[in-house]
């Protein structure tokens, strides 16, 4: 829903129109479990999700800056240095490493490679653990 939220913006700004942000949502929900992590000195959050949830934010994100390459360039470079993040800090901290990568990866070549929609779990990596 994120990344709906998001390409809606995106062309919304491509048409001209100006984005308002507000630190008083009207809508709250759960983004994951958050951890305070320590890495060179720099203190930030850090957002635990399940391996599928990686696979689809990870894709989504990258679905949506192939489409406003061109259109959006500072935003697809602040979105591809987020993806970068998210990726070091799985390598880093999380505790499910492997499966994460996985799931992150996967979610990297079905951008490549223009693939939407849900994911088949017989086409996914999978470890001993479900998803």
């Amino acid at each position: 829903r994120r990344v709906l939220f998001r390409s809606y913006c995106l062309r919304l700004r491509s048409r001209g129109f100006k984005m308002i942000t507000t630190t008083y949502p009207c809508m709250i929900h759960s983004l994951g479990n958050c951890e305070v992590v320590d890495f060179m000195g720099i203190r930030e959050g850090l957002w635990h999700h399940p391996p599928i949830r990686n696979y689809y934010i990870t894709r989504n994100n990258l679905l949506i800056t192939r489409r406003y390459l061109k259109k959006q360039t500072k935003w697809v470079l602040r979105n591809l240095a987020a993806v970068g993040y998210r990726l070091l800090a799985t390598i880093l901290f999380e505790e499910n490493k492997t499966d994460n990568i996985r799931y992150i990866g996967l979610g990297i070549y079905h951008a490549l490679i223009s693939k939407s929609g849900k994911l088949q779990e017989e086409t996914a990596w999978q470890s001993n653990k479900n998803p």
